[in-house]
């Protein structure tokens, strides 16, 4: 934490110290998903529908979805909660979360909210001024579109990643340094999943694995804010 000091005239700058730690972060999970084709399935498809592929699709995002569920289920780590598992996500919560990152210091930019799927649709879209295009001055809003890209210019992104325990979402305000992460730099572009297939004669049959290395670990705890919200459906 640097601070700043008075500069006299003819007087030499204040040096300061910057004060540095450390977090461990160890690159420690292995996820895989693997199938097989055999020889009989991929013949009685193979005129019709390109199954291998469809599968190492759904392999890839699998995967990838692990990672991602990773991070979020960093939740408990973290310094700030605003909400309850047994009450909606209100405007009242939304700018409590925000004001918690703004008393951390946490920067402006490069912020996100990620809500579950459930707390968006009946929850989000149930507040008159986030889906209201009225209310924004303009003829096209959420209400038409379906989306809320931004909440007081925050964006906006649902995801079922989101963590789901106790009868509740832990729906996320987050900046990008409230959590750090590393994959396996060997395995393609920033440690992009990795798609493999060989044929197993034993079992006259294609095997493909798609697999990813990578850590997780809270960077910054009060860098980011748990959202917490009830998971049966909209409460009046």
């Amino acid at each position: 934490m640097m601070t700043a000091t008075n500069k006299s005239s003819a007087n030499a700058v204040s040096l300061v110290s910057p004060a540095q730690s450390y977090i461990d972060l160890s690159i420690n999970v292995w996820k895989e998903t693997s199938f097989l084709i055999e020889d009989k399935e991929a013949a009685q498809v193979l005129q019709s529908y390109n199954l291998p592929k469809v599968y190492m699709e759904q392999a890839e995002y699998v995967t990838r979805k692990a990672f991602d569920t990773s991070l979020l289920s960093l939740y408990s780590g973290l310094a700030n909660t605003v909400g309850d598992t047994s009450l909606n996500v209100v405007d009242a919560r939304i700018r409590q979360a925000i004001d918690k990152l703004d008393s951390a210091d946490a920067p402006a930019e490069d912020r996100a909210f990620f809500f579950h799927p459930a707390v968006f649709w009946q929850d989000l879209h149930g507040i008159a001024k986030y889906y209201d295009a009225a209310t924004l001055g303009i003829n096209r809003g959420p209400a038409l579109t379906g989306q809320i890209p931004a909440i007081y210019d925050i964006p906006v992104y649902k995801t079922t990643n989101v963590v789901t325990a106790l009868g509740g979402y832990y729906n996320l305000l987050a900046h990008k340094t409230a959590f750090a992460f590393a994959k396996n730099q060997g395995w393609g572009p920033a440690g992009a999943v990795r798609l493999q297939s060989t044929y197993l004669q034993e079992y006259l049959g294609t095997l493909t694995t798609a697999d990813i290395v990578y850590g997780v670990v809270v960077h910054r705890a009060a860098a980011a804010c748990v959202i917490k919200s009830n998971t049966s459906g909209f409460v009046s």
